[in-house]
């Protein structure tokens, strides 16, 4: 859980600094930036941002509620909570960053989500991944 100081910034500075911190990671190459921000968040806000990004790609894919819920071990409450936000457009932009990632990037990050939603689950039931196989690139046979 990240804790939040009660005594917050003033506003007006809060925002400077975060533009400021945003455009520093704009301008560094990928390596520098992941460094950059690994180096200020905790684990367990690194664990939080990347199940928020996978449950927006997700969302975004029409991946049930319940099995994102049940993959990526978060409350039903909290993917109801972020797809309310999708719905009110509020993750537009990152949606529009991902949708301007070469081909390349985007079956690398779609692969890093099909490990973690694979883990320890068989391949197995009608059109079980239909969806995930879609981004994937792959047609399967219909089963019969």
């Amino acid at each position: 859980m990240v804790n939040v100081t009660k005594d917050p910034l003033n506003k007006k500075l809060e925002q400077k600094l975060f533009v400021q911190f945003s455009a520093l990671i704009a301008k560094a190459n990928v390596k520098t930036s992941s460094s950059v921000v690994e180096g200020l968040l905790t684990e367990a806000e690194h664990m939080m941002l990347a199940k928020r990004f996978a449950i927006i790609l997700m969302i975004h894919e029409g991946c049930p509620k319940r099995m994102i819920a049940r993959v990526l071990k978060v409350s039903r409450t909290t993917v109801q909570r972020i797809e309310d936000e999708c719905t009110r457009g509020e993750h537009r932009v990152l949606l529009r960053v991902v949708g301007k990632y070469a081909e390349k990037e985007r079956q690398e990050m779609w692969e890093t989500i099909e490990v973690v939603l694979r883990l320890g689950m068989p391949p197995m039931g009608k059109d079980r991944w239909k969806w995930l196989d879609k981004h994937m690139g792959r047609n399967y046979p219909k089963h019969k």
